[in-house]
């Protein structure tokens, strides 16, 4: 099989697979690679709703359009310039116009890859599947003041009245079953009115567009908007004033709400994560994280409101605030988040890189050495990996109030829920940007320094000072922007 590659001045030929192995999905969060998928949008779709959608799924799904970020991205910090490449044809048609004056274009014989991979199409039979199941047992739509759009528990935790008061839709969660289980059960036992939801994918319509050979992007946008604009009336059903939700990484949501918007209903989102997802988005209100979030958002979407959810103290259930913490011994913990089994290769590569170093200082400085893990963590992880880590396995935050705990992250959202507990220190390295997740100053550490920091971090007045540097940040007052 042809191997796409580029090929230096000094002679020094390098794969593309490689470059993007070594690439963190942060670069995938930049101007550069959003730029990308905008201009690929506009060039596959004249109907402006399309394009939005396209734009989304591109910068979310498209292994295409990331292969160009990475290899436009190395271009520019590569000290040696490129003297030639040999690319996929898709991937050559995405790059930016005028890129790569001067560097010779090698012939590619094979097959021109799709925009987005097929087996998103795969994925999408399946989602569809499960929503339908779903809707099966969903309750009859009645007038409700209130809906909340959830699929575990962290959907209560951040709406905790709005839960109790309303009405809680629940829709697949096919990454933790059981999680989504004990959910449901909660809100039984909770007395919550809760009901099972979908949104109605159309079977026919995706049969119909594989018939047609349509290609998977547009296939996979056709229908998202169709599911969202019908789920949208079906929503209206319950006569809501207001709907809470958090599903900015669903690349056909601004059509799910703007006719609740219109309709007057106020839409409230809360950020799912610490990332960037779609540019393209509709509520209300959106709830971030921080002020790089805000940004990012705001200038593609400038008429919602966006307020900062770390203005309120957030606490980890079972551990105790830094100023408690005196006199208890330094753990090193490691944030642990299942790279293993996702795609992101970079980031599975350098979280095994930290666990070893971490291990190694640990056993230098003579301390101990945990991991906390990722509650979507399946019990058999460590099969599917294939290895195992030095550190030991954590499930619940209150195993380490014994310690004053050294937290590490690549991008957690533990950073913000840390905050008055124990130091955080973010991982930091090429193509690892922690600013675009947490707005500076912020520590960090990198595989090199990793020994000189921690070190540093062992005598308790050193361990409250760094511990107490993000407890007194009140990061940002609310703002909106437009209306």
């Amino acid at each position: 099989m042809e191997s796409e590659s580029v090929l230096h001045t000094d002679g020094r030929r390098v794969t593309l697979d490689e470059i993007t192995d070594a690439t963190s999905f942060d670069l995938y969060q930049t101007e550069l690679h959003y730029e990308i998928c905008r201009a690929v949008a506009e060039r596959r779709s004249e109907d402006p709703m399309t394009r939005k959608v396209l734009e989304n799924l591109y910068a979310l799904k498209s292994n295409t359009a990331r292969k160009v970020t990475a290899l436009v991205a190395y271009a520019q910090r590569e000290p040696v310039p490129l003297q030639a490449v040999c690319l996929n044809t898709s991937v050559r048609e995405m790059l930016p116009r005028g890129w790569g004056q001067g560097v010779r274009i090698e012939p590619w014989t094979g097959a021109a890859e799709p925009l987005i991979d097929w087996n998103h199409v795969g994925l999408l039979i399946a989602k569809a599947l499960l929503h339908r199941i779903f809707r099966l047992f969903s309750r009859r739509a009645d007038k409700a003041d209130t809906l909340v759009r959830a699929w575990v528990e962290v959907s209560a935790a951040m709406y905790p009245k709005e839960v109790h008061q309303g009405q809680v839709l629940v829709y697949p969660f096919a990454l933790n079953v059981l999680r989504q289980l004990r959910f449901i059960r909660w809100c039984r036992l909770e007395g919550i009115r809760v009901s099972l939801a979908g949104m109605p994918y159309s079977l026919i319509d995706i049969l119909l567009c594989l018939l047609r050979r349509q290609p998977s992007d547009l296939l996979l946008a056709q229908v998202e908007m169709r599911a969202a604009v019908c789920h949208a009336q079906e929503l209206l059903m319950w006569y809501p004033r207001r709907l809470f939700t958090s599903d900015e990484f669903e690349t056909a949501s601004f059509m799910l709400y703007q006719p609740l918007l219109v309709a007057g209903v106020n839409v409230v989102n809360s950020a799912h994560g610490v990332g960037n997802y779609c540019p393209h988005i509709a509520y209300s209100e959106f709830r971030v994280l921080s002020a790089s979030q805000s940004n990012f958002y705001a200038e593609r979407n400038p008429e919602i409101c966006f307020t900062s959810l770390t203005t309120a103290r957030r606490f980890i259930k079972g551990l105790s605030p830094y100023a408690q913490q005196r006199g208890k011994p330094v753990a090193l913990v490691l944030i642990h988040q299942p790279f293993e089994v996702s795609p992101l290769k970079a980031e599975e590569a350098v979280q095994w890189a930290l666990d070893t170093e971490l291990a190694r200082v640990a056993h230098v400085l003579n301390i101990k050495y945990l991991i906390k893990m990722h509650p979507n963590s399946p019990k058999l992880f460590n099969k599917v990996a294939r290895r195992a880590f030095n550190g030991e396995a954590v499930n619940n935050w209150a195993a380490l109030d014994d310690f004053r705990p050294i937290f590490v992250t690549i991008n957690s959202t533990v950073f913000f829920d840390a905050r008055g507990v124990a130091p955080v220190l973010v991982f930091a390295g090429p193509t690892f940007d922690p600013s675009i997740y947490f707005t500076p100053p912020i520590m960090t550490l990198t595989l090199q320094n990793a020994e000189v920091v921690l070190r540093s971090l062992l005598p308790e007045d050193a361990w409250q000072q760094a511990a107490a540097f993000h407890a007194l940040d009140s990061d940002h007052a609310p703002s909106c922007h437009g209306n």
